[in-house]
């Protein structure tokens, strides 16, 4: 190979990867703007088909269901919609949270579990949410659109809902208070 030509094959190099590196920022800056219900799904530690065929199990066994209307973050983060989901009324509280969780999917973002502590006599619950260890982003670093999505909609459905009494919603990271 001429020298010339490897100097034309190195600068291909280089351009490629140049603009490989801008498509890729580009799609992640594309994607991080928009709402979360319109950004790319990743596989969440929590996992949704898990909650779904345990809620169809529930539904060959027999067991009680009640109706708890979940509040989800619209499209433009402007506001929330009810939507009325039935789950097994013994497990409804950790079901509800559980599915709320699970349907979080932001780029970079994968939760690998929670803790639910809650105090009926101080109408408060705590969820202790656990960062996936090998998760890009932190709890912190999520948009306020997407943290709209993920503690509002938890504030919304557990406080609103008469059965719960439930005044106060708080959230922790491994134990340490989250300051959002």
């Amino acid at each position: 190979m001429s020298m010339e030509t490897r100097f034309q094959y190195s600068m291909l190099q280089q351009c490629c990867g140049l603009l490989t590196s801008l498509l890729l920022l580009g799609l992640v800056a594309c994607q991080s703007a928009q709402p979360p219900s319109s950004l790319r799904p990743i596989t969440n530690g929590l996992d949704l088909d898990a909650v779904i065929a345990a809620l169809d199990r529930a539904l060959e066994t027999g067991v009680d269901l009640t109706t708890v209307t979940v509040y989800r973050l619209d499209d433009q983060c402007q506001g929330y919609i009810d939507e009325a989901v039935r789950v097994p009324k013994e497990q409804a509280l950790q079901t509800v949270i559980g599915q709320i969780l699970s349907q979080q999917t932001f780029l970079g973002f994968d939760l690998s579990g929670y803790r639910v502590d809650y105090d009926p006599t101080a109408a408060t619950i705590t969820i202790d949410l656990r960062l996936a260890p090998d998760s890009f982003r932190r709890l912190v670093s999520l948009s306020s659109c997407e943290q709209q999505a993920i503690f509002g909609s938890l504030r919304q459905t557990l406080t609103r809902h008469p059965d719960w009494k439930i005044d106060t919603v708080q959230f922790t990271d491994r134990g340490q208070p989250l300051m959002l």
